[in-house]
């Protein structure tokens, strides 16, 4: 089985982020939910124990609260593979930060980079409406490289990083 390591916190919420802790992404051949299997999907550890949306986004469902069930019916019928640039960063303070990063990669950057900008936007001095913004619309959604310049213990640095197939 095919697995990666990352380390950092993988979520904010609204009392904060969660400490660094490692968290693995793996692909087994297949998963048990009660007694319906699900084959080729990817599967994180962690301090959640939620599903998340990669998976629930491939079905259609339907909760039934009167009989603590719920039903799933596929509607996207695709290979699960896990792609990234190695890295993920949040908005703290107005301020992208490296939060997460995949072990093992030769990304070069660390935790807790202030990134200044993506792709050439600037991501400095950013108001609320600007941060949900770029939440909402990510710099480097459907991109195969991203320009990245980061503050690192008060020196400036860039670098380009491609996007990899980790599963």
């Amino acid at each position: 089985m095919k697995s990666i390591e990352t380390y950092g916190t993988s979520s904010v919420g609204a009392f904060g982020a969660g400490k660094p802790e490692s968290s693995y992404y793996f692909k087994p051949n297949e998963v048990f939910l009660g007694d319906q299997k699900f084959e080729d999907e990817i599967i994180s550890t962690g301090s959640s124990s939620l599903l998340g949306n990669e998976f629930l986004k491939k079905f259609r469902f339907i909760m039934d609260w009167k009989n603590n069930k719920i039903y799933l019916n596929k509607i996207k019928n695709y290979p699960s593979k896990l792609e990234s640039f190695g890295f993920a960063y949040r908005f703290i303070d107005h301020k992208a930060k490296v939060v997460l990063l995949f072990n093992g990669s030769d990304i070069p950057l660390k935790l807790d980079d202030e990134i200044l900008s993506i792709n050439n936007t600037n991501l400095e001095n950013l108001d609320q409406e600007s941060v949900c913004k770029y939440l909402e619309n990510r710099l480097e959604k459907n991109r195969d490289s991203v320009d990245v310049r980061v503050k690192r213990e008060g020196k400036v640095l860039d670098f380009t990083i491609a996007k990899k197939e980790y599963l």
